[in-house]
C-alpha cells in the first residue's frame, strides 16, 4: 500500500487499514507529495519493482 499524509483524498487510514489486514501487504507513507506522489516516482517505481520481483525499468516517453 502506498500513501501519503497530504493526499487530499485522504487515502492513509484505508490505506493502513489494508496494509494491516492483507497478508504479506507493505504499507509505504509519505509526508507530502499528494494523491500522485509528487517527488516520489522514481523510488515508488523501484519500490514496486522490486515488491514484484522484478528490475526497475524506465516507462518509456513518459514525461515528468
Amino acid at each position: 500500500m502506498i500513501s501519503l499524509v497530504d493526499d487530499l483524498y485522504d487515502t492513509l487510514e484505508s490505506a493502513r487499514y489494508t496494509a494491516q489486514h492483507v497478508r504479506g501487504a507493505r504499507l509505504v507513507v509519505y509526508p507530502s507529495g499528494g494523491h500522485v506522489w509528487v517527488g516520489h516516482h522514481d523510488e515508488l517505481l523501484a519500490r514496486i519493482a522490486a515488491f514484484l520481483g522484478k528490475p526497475a525499468a524506465p516507462l518509456a516517453g513518459l514525461s515528468r
